[in-house]
């Protein structure tokens, strides 16, 4: 997977997750969980976000929290958008675009 930031990103949101369901999980060496989200309140700073599931891809074990702002990145790969960096620090994130 090509390594994706804030700045080269297809697409880049600011929004709260509001929901998440856990989903495939793989037995790589760090593991990766793909989590479907739903986001409320989101602004759209770049890219177009796609009407069908967004995906949100983890490696580790961490689970990203729900009802906070961040700051989420990826690209578009098959009919769905999948963001694979998120930031809690959204200023941030929005200055290194």
């Amino acid at each position: 997977m090509e390594d994706v930031t804030f700045a080269n990103a297809q697409v880049v949101v600011v929004a709260t997750i509001a929901s998440l369901e856990p989903g495939m999980m793989t037995m790589s060496l760090p593991p990766q969980c793909h989590y479907t989200v739903a986001l409320a309140g989101a602004e759209v700073l770049r890219g177009a976000l796609p009407a069908g599931p967004l995906k949100l891809i983890v490696v580790g074990d961490d689970k990203p929290a729900t009802g906070k702002p961040v700051a989420l990145c990826g690209n578009y790969i098959e009919e769905f958008s999948a963001f694979t960096c998120l930031s809690v620090n959204v200023e941030q994130a929005k200055a290194s675009m």
